[in-house]
């Protein structure tokens, strides 16, 4: 089974304002998303209070007509427990060998997958 995979490598990432770069990454996936029709998005949960700022910043997009009001945003444990989602550790292993692509220079794990992966750089200010 083929997948595609979309990957915002958001740099240079400044570690006290991870949360902002995070943010701002994840608003630009979340559009480049909406933009291929997708229907549904797992994050990883977090704690409450990030899945709330996750929450309010989907709500400001969704407000200001970024997103479109069915593209649907849920949380996932990323184990296989009572409400988990076994299927969350493929994104991360994508999302780990952009990082080594991009950080370290090490492309050997993306480039076998490179023709599955959409790479959007995001200049972080």
């Amino acid at each position: 089974m083929d997948a595609f995979h979309v990957v915002v490598i958001a740099q240079p990432m400044d570690s006290v304002r991870q949360e902002r770069a995070r943010r701002g990454a994840l608003q630009r996936l979340l559009w480049e998303l909406d933009q291929l029709s997708v229907g549904l998005v797992l994050l990883d949960r977090r704690t409450d209070s990030l899945n709330r700022r996750d929450r309010a910043l989907v709500d400001a997009l969704r407000g200001s007509g970024v997103l479109r009001p069915t593209l649907v945003i849920d949380f996932a444990h990323s184990y296989n427990g009572i409400d988990g989602e076994i299927l969350l550790w493929i994104p991360d292993i994508v999302a780990g060998a952009a990082a080594a692509a991009h950080g370290d220079g090490d492309r050997s794990f993306l480039d076998p997958m490179g023709h599955l992966v959409l790479e959007i750089p995001l200049e972080l200010g």
